[in-house]
């Protein structure tokens, strides 16, 4: 992740952790994201607070084609305010990938 080291950054990762599911440990501001995902946080500006993006390692554009309508919830990049709720969108994605091929919930 880029810009991490940046005070307001480090706050917005702190707000509360969460748990994704059942049987998984909390998300924390030290937690990676799964394998293969990559991040980086945004430059806020006057009208924009920062934001933390995880980018995809699924060919998106070629899983769309594959599996039409079931796939449009499929994005390259997700985004969210918090580093906690970063991880959240991840898992989501991740979810709707695994069904899409087929894999384990």
């Amino acid at each position: 992740m880029t810009r991490a080291d940046s005070a307001h950054a480090l706050r917005m990762s702190l707000d509360s952790t969460l748990t994704p599911g059942q049987g998984q440990a909390p998300i924390m501001p030290s937690t990676p994201l799964p394998k293969g995902w990559g991040s980086f946080l945004s430059t806020p500006d006057s009208n924009l607070k920062a934001h933390f993006y995880a980018v995809s390692p699924y060919p998106v554009d070629a899983l769309r084609r594959q599996y039409g309508s079931e796939a449009n919830g499929l994005l390259s990049t997700v985004h969210a305010e918090t580093w906690t709720r970063l991880h959240l969108e991840v898992q989501a994605q991740i979810r709707l990938y695994k069904r899409l091929i087929g894999g384990a919930q």
